[in-house]
């Protein structure tokens, strides 16, 4: 049996989604001219760990400047997700937002991301 999230529900890497925006023009363009494709946020070894379990791995992952959306069952690690990437607990690895390093530069990074709970 393979690794599962907290709920017990099935494996980890098999629940959490981020979607590429379906409906924007320029998109197509951009990742064909790689002259013109802006690089919005890189993860490196992008690793989260609670305790011993580790609950999110993102090997390498370069997504483009646009819109996306997180989709994934309860514990899957959305909110682990957006909160390793507005920099509010640590983690393994690192995180580029427009080029600046969550690592390197944290007070730059910071200042370019915002966030807000949904519940409050």
């Amino acid at each position: 049996m393979g690794r599962t999230n907290r709920n017990g529900h099935g494996p980890l890497n098999h629940y959490l989604t981020i979607f590429l925006p379906a409906l924007l023009p320029n998109l197509f363009a951009r990742l064909s001219n790689p002259a013109i494709l802006l690089l919005m946020l890189q993860f490196y070894q992008a690793r989260k760990y609670y305790g011993e379990r580790e609950v999110l791995s993102i090997p390498v992952l370069d997504l483009p400047d646009s819109v996306y959306w997180l989709q994934g069952i309860n514990g899957s690690g959305k909110t682990t997700l957006l909160r390793m990437v507005a920099g509010l607990i640590p983690f393994d690895g690192d995180i580029l937002f427009n080029g600046i390093s969550l690592q390197q530069k944290p007070l730059d990074y910071r200042r370019q991301i915002s966030w807000a709970e949904a519940e409050p």
